[in-house]
């Protein structure tokens, strides 16, 4: 059964049966009405019903984590690196910490990435992304700040794959 209460905050929450069996809970934002609320409640109850029921397959925990916005891992990557992600668990470098930031966000925009997904099988687009703007030393350092969204096996570092070195 789904159901919406009223926060104290004035913000309609809704609830719904999960699929595994337990209450769940959300929020569509602070401006949507009951109405709506409730609507989005007994939608995601028909979903979560219809995978209980067998009518659609559960999902899997790796397209979750391929769907999850590429900012909110490239965050929390970097929250992590200011916490431990140094040699024996020691925090980044403010210097290296900003060159990581920026690096990132330069391969976010230059790529076009949106979710986690996307970074699958992207190599053939790093390569030609970096060479025309950097020499070898800023394209392995590029290469290196997009090392953390690569997965091990497609990462060019990890393949072996050599950049080609190109003149001044």
């Amino acid at each position: 059964m789904a159901g919406v209460r009223k926060l104290r905050s004035g913000t309609m929450q809704g609830w719904f049966k999960h699929y595994e069996g337990h209450r769940a809970f959300f929020t569509l934002g602070h401006r949507a009405t009951r109405r709506e609320v409730l609507n989005a409640a007994h939608t995601l109850e028909v979903e979560h019903a219809q995978i209980r029921q067998g009518v659609r397959p559960r999902p899997d925990q790796q397209g979750a984590i391929l769907a999850r916005p590429i900012g909110e891992v490239i965050t929390e990557y970097l929250a992590w690196g200011a916490f431990q992600g140094a040699r024996r668990g020691r925090p980044w470098t403010p210097k290296h910490q900003r060159t990581r930031a920026a690096q990132l966000g330069w391969w976010q925009e230059h790529l076009h990435l949106r979710v986690l997904g996307d970074c699958l099988g992207i190599l053939p687009s790093v390569e030609p992304a970096s060479y025309p703007q950097f020499l070898l030393s800023s394209v392995l350092g590029y290469a290196e700040g997009v090392k953390p969204l690569y997965p091990s096996y497609d990462h060019p570092l990890n393949t072996g794959t050599a950049y080609e070195q190109s003149g001044r």
